[in-house]
């Protein structure tokens, strides 16, 4: 089990990297946080946590608002006008897509280790996943060093905050439901993205980008919002209210 999920994870890691090299940031995170939709129908088959209606109705709205954000009423009309902009924009869409398909296998798969520590868990990502991209990068990439200034420093700042990351990651995968800890971290990455783009590239989202966000991040707060009902008391009068969302 740790090698599957050490190589998955180290896949899906180089696929969302590739992502966000040829997708505009705000559309890559809307793509990439339509995760929680695919972990709670892989957590209901493998893990037989619970799916509601509710929940079912909240996957069929994230993935509108991923189809939104990929401007899928644009490539529907005309394929050729985003091409023509971003010749690489449907290889990094094929890449994000293939990258949520293996991650929510890969964070049902933590969640099954609950009792793996979770230094192993990354001593194994870690080392997996250096031989995985050293092989890929001999395929498909050249060997080269990094040039001197930012980049060096930004490669080893994305190695520290990643490690960071996945650590919390992984505790809160061994102490939460998969598809509430998908939620939580869905709904941030798209605001943070958002605000990211603006700050670092000038580029403002636009009604696509912004629309899509939306259905994402309320069908995300929506189950996450009914993660909290149902650990309310069996007789709290929110759960009397609100015993809609509890289907």
């Amino acid at each position: 089990m740790l090698n599957i999920r050490s190589f998955l994870g180290s896949t899906a890691l180089y696929l969302n990297l590739m992502a966000y090299r040829y997708l505009p940031l705000a559309v890559a995170s809307i793509v990439m946080s339509s995760v929680p939709a695919l972990v709670m129908v892989t957590a209901r088959l493998y893990l037989k946590e619970p799916c509601g209606l509710i929940p079912s109705l909240a996957v069929m709205v994230t993935v509108c608002g991923v189809l939104l954000s990929i401007r899928l009423p644009e490539v529907l009309k005309d394929p050729s006008s985003i091409t023509s902009s971003d010749p690489n924009y449907f290889f990094g869409l094929g890449c994000a897509v293939s990258c949520i398909l293996i991650l929510s296998i890969t964070l049902v798969s933590l969640r099954k280790m609950q009792d793996v520590h979770f230094s192993v868990i990354l001593l194994y990502f870690g080392v997996l996943g250096s031989l995985e991209n050293v092989i890929l990068t001999y395929i498909f990439e050249d060997f080269v060093l990094p040039r001197c200034g930012w980049d060096a420093i930004l490669v080893m700042l994305v190695g520290v905050f990643g490690f960071t990351g996945h650590c919390f990651l992984t505790l809160s995968l061994q102490t939460e439901e998969a598809g509430l800890v998908s939620v939580m971290k869905s709904s941030t990455d798209i605001v943070i993205s958002l605000i990211l783009q603006v700050i670092f590239f000038s580029a403002v989202p636009d009604f696509y980008n912004l629309g899509g966000a939306a259905l994402v991040i309320f069908s995300v707060s929506v189950i996450g919002f009914r993660k909290w009902l149902l650990l309310l008391p069996s007789g709290h009068r929110l759960k009397k209210k609100l015993k809609l969302l509890m289907l």
